[in-house]
């Protein structure tokens, strides 16, 4: 499987996670090969806030990078022409949510009343979910932001679920998770994607 991160935020702890997890993994750093038919998967990783001009709104909560932004929003259109699969962990959740007509809160805690830190369970909404596959018996993820999805983006399906927002969207080429899997020792949720990407390209 050839997986490329799109950008170099989370680049090593997210390729020790799929290497201790998967077989047969090759990751690099999608700007150096800007190519997505030469990749299974494409990776968008957490970091600074979104642009809420993105999802219609002005800027009140958020911390944004235009840089990152604009880079990223192109890898994704790349991706999604291709056909390529895509993954997004955390800030990815957000941006593939709002490049496909989702909405997102700046502050979960100030305008929903949550704390989303540290770490809680998540509502599973799809019983026949990779994130349900995963996390079904132990639905506890680790927690590290203060925006989130409230509104999905067009043909994704919300597969769990907490503190007013949606934490996980999936489709048949794409997988986003708000929580950081990379950080979750002896989950099993790379190996998952793993099979994911495999199984469709048999």
């Amino acid at each position: 499987m050839k997986v490329a991160i799109a950008t170099n935020n989370f680049f090593s702890s997210i390729s020790r996670a799929f290497i201790g997890e998967c077989d047969n993994v090759d990751i690099s750093l999608y700007l150096r090969n800007p190519n997505p038919d030469e990749y299974d998967l494409v990776v968008f990783s957490g970091g600074a806030d979104i642009n809420p001009s993105l999802y219609g709104e002005k800027n009140r909560y958020s911390n944004f990078n235009p840089h990152r932004d604009s880079i990223e929003i192109k890898i994704f259109r790349e991706a999604m022409k291709s056909n390529t699969k895509i993954l997004g962990i955390c800030r990815g959740h957000q941006l593939i949510n709002a490049l496909l007509g989702g909405y997102l809160v700046q502050d979960i805690n100030i305008q929903l009343g949550w704390n989303h830190g540290g770490k809680h369970d998540i509502k599973i909404l799809e019983k026949d979910s990779i994130v349900a596959d995963v996390f079904k018996k132990n639905p506890w993820v680790n927690s590290i932001h203060h925006q989130g999805v409230t509104n999905i983006g067009k043909n994704l399906l919300a597969t769990s679920f907490y503190g007013g927002v949606v934490e996980s969207t999936e489709n048949e080429k794409i997988i986003s998770v708000q929580w950081h899997p990379e950080w979750m020792e002896d989950v099993g949720f790379f190996s998952r994607i793993q099979k994911w990407v495999e199984d469709e390209n048999v």
